[in-house]
This record gives structure tokens, C-alpha cells and sequence, in this order.
């Protein structure tokens, strides 16, 4: 005995969490199907391309006709449940999504991989129910630190929120999991002694990209600044450095240069575009993850710690060095777009007994 013929569905659409939907009814249930973040226009120009495909040939439109809901529907409501969740169909089909929606390649890899593993664990991903997310989840990661532990749920969030978006799941079981980072201690700063300073700036001497290192060791600027900076920002004259508020997490501040850093611009700096030159990067989150991966396997080979190459340690380095030189705490927060609380609470102890003129040279 042969299917029961199936009625012609009438679409309709709807706006739902950002983006346009097209839904329809049949056999006791609802389908739904996303077409992503469009205009109302084409939203109604597609619901309507289906409608006519229906009423006309009695067949989706090719642009809907791989949709998950679709799929479902044309296999019927008893093999509704049939859609292919295993583990490698379902990265397959998410790895197109990542490759569309992040620039770097190295991040959407790390997140497939990151599934890989859990899919090792719990073969059957879309029966993973939030107990069930939490164990799996504990062996994964084990004693892992918090920054590493919320990536891995990012992730995880991420690639569920898909799934359920387009049918292979009814629940996220990671949705409002985050872990609290623990406040590292004073004593946890990471920051380079005058030896150590001069063998990364060595290294940095070395590289096309180098003078990121001097814009984070001798200018105390963030990862983004660095990236973004332009030859515009900077007052050779003056020796000074003008960092906008959208490249930073304060407001716009201008930096004063040690010499040492002046003569490496005036000699190194780009006359046009980024200061920094990015290569074949479209953004500074992956020119800046490239860089610090090149560079710290080039310290390792040179005998440099590897804990001293890094955003983080170079901007503790630019601060212990001006608090040693005795320059008002108040004036580096300035400097650094830090508040005075949070460089009072990290760099206090450094603070001599006797304190200098703030125009210090430090070279």
C-alpha cells in the first residue's frame, strides 16, 4: 500500500529571532524553514516563489528544497524523526555554515574540532540532553581554566542553536552556561625583565610584523590598537600616538612615545594604511592569533619563555616600567585607557619610595 498523497501546503512567513522564516502546517504538526537574515521583500518574493512551485509542478523551489523542514516533509510524518543527525553528516553540513560566517579558517577548524570531540563522547549529538551535556562536558574539559571551559561552550551553544534553527534538535542543552572566571592574583603578572625585553624586541627586529611587539612592549596599546593603528594616528613631531575610542575599550587618549619607539616608527612605520601590516588577514582578531602563533614558536626555538609573548604580558611590562620609574599610577591609567582602581590594584607594589618627573625616558 503507497503513501498517502500529501495535501499542497500554502506558506506563509514570519520574522523570528532576527532573521525571516517560512512556515507552513500539515499531517498535525508545523515546519518551519529559515532563510536567513533578508529584506521583508525578498522574505515575500520567496514565500511566494514556493507557493507557486507547490501549486504549479507540486514541488519545492530548488532554493527550499534542501532545507531540513523540507526534507522532512517530503519523507512524511512517519520518517519525520529519519533526518540524518549522525555526527559526520551533521559537521559536514555545519562546516559550510562556519566557513560562510567566520573570516578566519583557523577558528571555524578549531570549532569543528571541538564538536568532534564531544561527538566521540556522545555519538548521538541531537539526543544530548543538558545532564547528559553537563557529563560529557566534565570529562571533556576536566581542570581546565574557565576562559578555556566558556570557548569550548561558545561552541557548543553555537553549533546547537544552528541545529535547532533548522530542525535536527528541539533544545540547546548548553543555552545560559557560562563559567565564572577566577580574578588572578597580583602575583600571577606576567611581566619581562630589561634582559628579557631586549631578546623579544631582538626577535621583533626580525620580523615584517615586529613592530606589533613595539606597539605593545614600549606603547602599552591593546591587541586591537595595534592592528588598526594607521599612519594618521601617529605625530612623529610630537612623539605622541592618538588612539580613537574604536579601538579601544575607553574613550580616545593620546599616548606619549619613549624615543626608542619613535625611532622604530620613523624608520619601520608604513607610510599608508594599517601601521602594522596584516598580509593576508581581513581582520586584526585573526592577524593578531597568526602573528603570536609565528612568534611564539620562533621564541621557543630562540630559548625565550613563551610565557613572555603576549598581549597581556607586554602591556604588564609597558605599566611595571613607568610605575618603576617612578610616574604617577594616575597618569599611566591614562596612558594604558585603564581606570585608576584597576592599575592601583595591579601595579601598586611596584611603586618606589622616591617618585621621579613623569617625563621619563625609558628608551
Amino acid at each position: 500500500m503507497g503513501r498517502p498523497k500529501k495535501s499542497i501546503p500554502e506558506p506563509s512567513k514570519r520574522f523570528h529571532q532576527g532573521g525571516w522564516r517560512i512556515y507552513w502546517r500539515g499531517r498535525g504538526r508545523k515546519y518551519e524553514a529559515a532563510i536567513g537574515k533578508v529584506s521583508e521583500d525578498v522574505a515575500e518574493q520567496t514565500r511566494l516563489a514556493a507557493a507557486l512551485a507547490l501549486r504549479d509542478a507540486g514541488s519545492w523551489p530548488p532554493l527550499m528544497a534542501t532545507s531540513p523542514a523540507v526534507i522532512r516533509w517530503e519523507r512524511g510524518e512517519d520518517e519525520a524523526g529519519q533526518l540524518d543527525c549522525r555526527a559526520d553528516a551533521l559537521l559536514a553540513s555545519y562546516r559550510a555554515v562556519l566557513e560562510r560566517e567566520l573570516e578566519s579558517a583557523g577558528w571555524a577548524q578549531t570549532s569543528l574540532n571541538y564538536l568532534r570531540k564531544l561527538a566521540e563522547i556522545e555519538p548521538d549529538l541531537m539526543q544530548l540532553t543538558p545532564r547528559a551535556a553537563d557529563e560529557a562536558f566534565s570529562a571533556l574539559t576536566g581542570d581546565r581554566a574557565a576562559g578555556t571551559r566558556n570557548k569550548y561552550v561558545q561552541v557548543f551553544s553555537k553549533f546547537y542553536n544552528w541545529a535547532k534553527k533548522n530542525g535536527y534538535c528541539h533544545q540547546n542543552p548548553w543555552a545560559g552556561i557560562k563559567y565564572a572566571r577566577e580574578r588572578r592574583r597580583q602575583e600571577d603578572i606576567v611581566y619581562l625583565t630589561r634582559d628579557e625585553r631586549e631578546a623579544v624586541l631582538a626577535l621583533a627586529d626580525q620580523e615584517k610584523q615586529g613592530l606589533a611587539v613595539y606597539l605593545a612592549l614600549l606603547g602599552g596599546l591593546r591587541r586591537q590598537a595595534v592592528w588598526e593603528l594607521r599612519r594618521s594616528h601617529i605625530n612623529l613631531e610630537n612623539e605622541t600616538i592618538f588612539v580613537p575610542d574604536t579601538m579601544s575599550k575607553t574613550e580616545s587618549r593620546t599616548v606619549p612615545m619613549s624615543d626608542r619607539l619613535a625611532e622604530v616608527l620613523r624608520a619601520r612605520g608604513r607610510k599608508r594604511g594599517h601601521l602594522v601590516p596584516r598580509l593576508h588577514h581581513n581582520n586584526y582578531r585573526s592577524a593578531s592569533r597568526a602573528f603570536l602563533d609565528m612568534f611564539q614558536r620562533k621564541a621557543a626555538k630562540a630559548g625565550v619563555d613563551p610565557d613572555l609573548v603576549g598581549w597581556n604580558a607586554w602591556r604588564h611590562t609597558y605599566a611595571t616600567m613607568y610605575v618603576q620609574a617612578g610616574v604617577p599610577i594616575e597618569l599611566i591609567a591614562a596612558w594604558m585607557g585603564n581606570s585608576v582602581d584597576v592599575c592601583r590594584r595591579w601595579y601598586a607594589r611596584f611603586v618606589p619610595k622616591d617618585h621621579k618627573d613623569p617625563r621619563v625616558n625609558l628608551g
